[in-house]
């Protein structure tokens, strides 16, 4: 379950508290807004605590520690794959596109900008 998020290392410090929010609304309202965004290469780009989030769900799913609705709950989103996005074709065509530019895990919106991922840009905070 969940495989193609949690494989990814967390880029960022994490809060068990703000971990411990998302644990509660995703197991009670779904997965909503943004997905997680990852470059197969480079790594996870934006997500650190939705990852780990989906990593406790998971172990809660395999001890069986899960209620029946929210196990129907983890396993639609599992199912539906909409928690993740790969996005390592955005983020190569900006890069050879701008060779001599960086950018930074905090400022990430110049490299989604007119892209499919522009419509989340008020729901990432790195944006």
């Amino acid at each position: 379950m969940f495989e193609e998020a949690t494989v990814f290392a967390k880029i960022n410090n994490i809060d068990d508290g703000t971990v411990q929010e998302l644990i509660g609304s995703i197991l009670t309202n779904g997965w909503q807004g943004a997905p997680i965004l990852y470059h197969n290469s480079i790594g996870l780009i934006t997500g650190s605590h939705r990852v780990e989030a989906l990593k406790r769900i998971e172990e809660m799913y395999d001890n069986e520690e899960l209620t029946p609705e929210q196990e129907a709950i983890a396993e639609k989103i599992d199912k539906e794959g909409n928690y993740y996005l790969d996005v390592t074709y955005i983020i190569d065509e900006w890069m050879e596109e701008n060779p001599e530019e960086s950018w930074e895990y905090d400022s990430i919106g110049k490299l989604f900008e007119g892209t499919e991922v522009e419509k989340w840009k008020d729901e990432i905070e790195e944006w």
